[in-house]
């Protein structure tokens, strides 16, 4: 029986990823290496762009969020629970909204939602609600990161918006000084990284299977192999920036008051003009 070269290209770039994983996990002990291990098959659940998913079962797209889940349970500390639950949440509430539109597939299958982009589907007060979804679950994202740097985030932006006064210079090099006594630019990572990384990349990795999905292999081509790789890159360059920029938006801008309630609000307003007639 032939080998599809789709799926081939998603074993190859699972097998990288986990050797990547294996080697930042062999610096790790005890409860963060199996951690790591429980965060791996977050990956094979996900579409990477063209590529399907590695295991495409019906029920991925909750696999995903429950070996997070599991992860952050096996580590003992890092983001909130909470923070791993959103993105299930907003695939469920996705869901029935496909459904309501006629989406085939499996509506709980990440690939379903990587062929037919959520946006395509929408329209007027659809497009609105699905916005607000996204924004959800980045503002849910955003605060585990800031539940992560506690205090530090705040005395990081407090001290950038006093040194400005002191010229641009003075306040990059205390910047600098303060994340390096956070441990953000130390040589040696701190324990736990290797795990927490995964889990960001994976939460980040749904929310671009869900409302940024967009490849760039048609306008290469017909050539399979090249154009689903390209667009396997891709989707790791959407993560990644996805992932820096929630980075920075968590180190330097202050807490939103009430965030949970806001979280909320997004949700229940995404939720409410997607789902109205449905």
């Amino acid at each position: 029986m032939p080998v599809h070269p789709a799926a081939l290209l998603s074993a190859v770039a699972y097998l990288c990823l986990c050797l990547g994983a294996a080697r930042a996990c062999a610096r790790e002990t005890g409860r963060v290496s199996a951690a790591c291990l429980l965060a791996l098959p977050a990956f094979a659940c996900m579409p990477l762009g063209g590529l399907p998913a590695l295991v495409p079962v019906a029920w991925a797209g909750l696999a995903l969020p429950a070996c997070l889940l599991a992860s952050r349970i096996a580590q003992g500390e890092g983001e909130p629970p909470a923070a791993l639950i959103c993105p299930a949440a907003a695939l469920g509430i996705a869901a029935l909204y496909a459904r309501g539109r006629g989406l085939p597939g499996d509506l709980l299958s990440l690939d379903s939602y990587a062929a037919m982009p959520l946006f395509s589907l929408a329209e007027g007060r659809e497009t609105a609600g699905l916005l607000l979804l996204a924004a959800g679950v980045l503002a849910a994202f955003r605060e585990a990161r800031r539940g992560k740097n506690g205090a530090s985030g705040d005395a990081a932006g407090n001290s950038l918006k006093t040194n400005l006064k002191n010229g641009i210079c003075q306040a990059a090099r205390r910047t600098l000084t303060t994340n390096t006594e956070n441990g953000a630019r130390k040589g040696a990572p701190a324990p736990g990284d290797a795990a927490r990384l995964l889990r960001r990349w994976a939460c980040a990795g749904m929310w671009v299977c869900l409302f940024a999905p967009q490849g760039i292999a048609y306008p290469l081509g017909p050539a399979p192999v090249p154009g689903l790789a390209a667009d396997a890159l891709f989707f790791w360059a959407k993560l990644l920036c996805l992932d820096q920029a929630l980075r920075l938006s968590a180190l330097y801008p202050p807490r939103m008051p009430r965030p949970a309630l806001i979280i909320a609000a997004l949700f229940a307003a995404g939720a409410a003009l997607l789902l109205a007639e449905t």
